[in-house]
């Protein structure tokens, strides 16, 4: 424990030295302690490594409806592992959608799908494969990212395509008949109405092959021009005919499923760990992985002093890349600190919620640091208004983005590799 005094009376700082040396743990509360101006009174610096405990566990599932931004792809992390995003969709009727007239034939069926953004450096493609969804999918339900396709989808696949690199457009032509006539002999009341056309046709799965290099994960938002299911076709009437069905967002449902396997790779050994207190702490987008943060000693040292809390920060160092073989590409823009209640619920800290600017969680390039205030919090405990003080790491955007970082955890013997909590206070 590192502790600096700033004081106006040695005597009282030596007090307060003895006091820091036989303090130890306990937990954090209050949103306003009146400080005392007063002659009498410290401003003192705690700074911490030993009063912060850490271990990472495996992420719970998130929602994965009601998202704009879709993942897909496959990715394999030289420490994280393999880890794949799978797109369930429905489609919706458009101003185009009707019946396809006698005698229709298709000449051809193809689902367009537009990608913006890539992450991953794979030189290898991905096979694209497009199913059949065999169950009713609302969009107005809410679905997670761990869902079990185990016997969701139909066989045999609908269509594939190599996940194209260079082109931002992925054309899958649509080859199964059985699908086809589906819609070519549907009534017009089906093809023009959207709640009768999932009830007919309940979705599409998009899933790819797992990456054999780094391979790649793409966002994907449906509500991009040209994103639909078309047909193009003739019948008695007409030799060039055509008419599509919408994937944007409105009416359709949509989940967004999320795979981790690190078996195999250095994270797997840290998971092993179950909650001993880690060197390396782990964050991953995804619903991955993510990391506990406790306090042990910190509940005791704060029960047996009256402070009043000034500032106070918790630390987060990013871990020596060399050895994770991270690229600060994957590193997330912010990090997400959120309280983790006794019943098992997760909730924001006052101090989120009262200032989401100075509460921070950015990454500092500078300094490698991701940090947090965590004042109010702190003062929270203290007033009694919180009983617990056990807190969740994330990633920033952890169900639209492809992060993921290693930080320092509890170092003995390097101070500058530990996570760490800055306090300063004034002791009443």
């Amino acid at each position: 424990m590192r502790t600096e005094i700033r004081p106006t009376r040695y005597i009282f700082a030596s007090i307060l030295l003895l006091t820091l040396l036989v303090s130890c743990d306990n937990k954090p509360d209050f949103i306003g302690r009146e400080l005392l101006p007063s002659g009498d009174n410290f401003t003192v610096s705690f700074d911490s490594v030993e009063a912060v405990y850490g271990y990472t566990r495996y992420a719970d599932s998130i929602r994965a409806s009601s998202k704009v931004s879709q993942l897909l792809g496959s990715i394999i992390d030289p420490f994280f592992g393999h880890s794949k995003a799978e797109i369930l969709t429905t489609i919706s009727s458009s101003a185009t959608s009707k019946g396809f007239g006698p005698h229709a034939i298709a000449d051809s069926v193809i689902l367009f799908v537009s990608w913006s953004e890539r992450s991953g450096d794979g030189r290898i493609p991905l096979q694209l494969n497009l199913y059949e969804f065999n169950e009713l999918l609302r969009y107005d339900s809410t679905y997670y990212t761990n869902m079990d396709m185990t016997g969701k989808y139909r066989e045999p696949e609908l269509g594939s395509v190599l996940l194209p690199l260079n082109d931002t457009m992925v054309k899958i032509f649509i080859t199964n008949q059985v699908f086809i006539d589906k819609f070519l002999t549907a009534e017009d009341s089906i093809l023009w109405n959207s709640n009768h056309l999932q009830e007919m046709m309940y979705g599409l799965y998009l899933t790819t092959s797992n990456a054999v290099d780094e391979g790649d994960i793409v966002h994907i938002n449906f509500d991009d021009p040209g994103n639909g299911l078309y047909f193009y076709y003739s019948n008695d009437t007409a030799v060039s005919l055509s008419q599509y069905y919408s994937l944007a967002n409105g009416y359709n449902g949509r989940v967004n499923i999320f795979r981790h396997d690190p078996a195999g790779y250095p994270l797997e050994e840290y998971l092993q760990n179950g909650s001993d207190n880690d060197s390396i702490l782990f964050v991953q987008s995804m619903a991955g992985v993510n990391s506990r943060i406790r306090f042990p000693q910190l509940e005791h040292w704060m029960d047996s002093m009256p402070v009043a809390i000034n500032e106070a920060r918790l630390i987060f160092t990013m871990a020596d890349t060399v050895y994770t073989l991270q690229h600060k590409k994957n590193f997330p823009e912010s990090l997400g600190l959120y309280l983790v209640n006794k019943n098992g619920t997760i909730s924001r800290i006052y101090d989120n919620l009262l200032d989401a600017t100075s509460f921070d969680g950015v990454y500092n390039e500078t300094t490698q640091t991701y940090s947090f205030t965590i004042k109010v919090h702190l003062q929270s405990l203290l007033a009694g208004d919180l009983d617990n003080l056990e807190m969740l790491l994330t990633t920033g955007n952890i169900a639209e983005s492809v992060r993921r970082a290693a930080i320092y955890g509890w170092n003995p013997r390097d101070y500058r590799k530990s996570v760490r909590l800055e306090i300063t206070y004034t002791l009443l």
